[in-house]
């Protein structure tokens, strides 16, 4: 091991490498046998504690990662392009020959891609550049685009909208041009009946009772 100034600019360094004259460089291993390493600071708590910012990467190169593993060999890692960067984990015993998942997907100034499904993940949620979020398509259309996948099932639910469960509770959805003009008011009051409001008036227009009974305008059939 060899230890050093660098004349140019003062930076202190150490090389590892076999004093033979070959020019082979080998690994430098730090605390082998426990113990953790501090750098910028004197009272490191983990195995390698850095106190101050941290790159992670190499500037000649278009592309970095950054992996962390577990005992099983399941690799997670951050992986960073021009511009895109990938959350996502690996299943095998090496990463180069493992089977690849991305959860979250960053490409900048375009989407944000969450998948499920492991293994073999899919696209569930997208965020796009203009802000609209689709869930079940890659393309939404408007602020929340929600597509249901195809299924063999005789009815399909794609949406639920529920309460917390306390009496007399509303539970509604409210459309309007802006938060707090809502123009309709569809919704369900807990133990007693759905409802049909428009405008800003306080009466319902449209209400079935869970008896079956359904009122128009104040009146009752």
């Amino acid at each position: 091991m060899f230890m050093g100034i660098k004349d140019d600019t003062g930076d202190s360094w150490i090389q590892s490498y076999k004093d033979d004259g070959s020019s082979t460089n080998y690994d430098l291993l730090l605390q082998p046998d426990g113990g953790n390493v501090g750098i910028g600071t004197t009272s490191p708590s983990y195995m390698l504690d850095v106190k101050g910012d941290t790159r992670v990467g190499d500037s000649s190169s278009a592309t970095s990662t950054l992996y962390m593993t577990n005992v099983d060999f399941n690799e997670r890692f951050v992986y960073c392009s021009a511009n895109v960067m990938t959350i996502g984990t690996t299943y095998g015993t090496a990463f180069s020959g493992a089977s690849i998942e991305t959860p979250l997907v960053i490409r900048a100034a375009d989407y944000m891609a969450f998948n499920t499904g492991a293994p073999g993940f899919s696209e569930a949620m997208r965020i796009d550049s203009d802000g609209n979020v689709g869930i079940g398509t890659t393309s939404p259309s408007s602020g929340c685009h929600l597509t249901v996948a195809n299924t063999s099932a005789s009815t399909c639910t794609p949406l639920f909208v529920y309460g917390n469960g306390s009496a007399g509770m509303n539970t509604s959805i409210k459309i309007g041009p802006s938060y707090g003009t809502y123009n309709t008011e569809i919704g369900y009051k807990r133990d007693d009946y759905a409802y049909m409001m428009h405008g800003r008036s306080t009466g319902n227009r449209f209400m079935i009772s869970q008896s079956g009974n359904f009122t128009i305008g104040g009146s009752t059939y």
